[in-house]
């Protein structure tokens, strides 16, 4: 169960990142693209 919560937090974080960064590239056009 404890490993199932890691799991289900990691994707989370990964889909806040994704979208904290869209968010961010929408705000700012002009800086160059990092992809990781």
């Amino acid at each position: 169960l404890y490993g199932g919560l890691v799991l289900i937090a990691r994707c989370l974080a990964f889909i806040f990142a994704k979208f904290y960064e869209h968010k961010k590239n929408r705000i700012n056009p002009e800086a160059p693209q990092q992809n990781t």
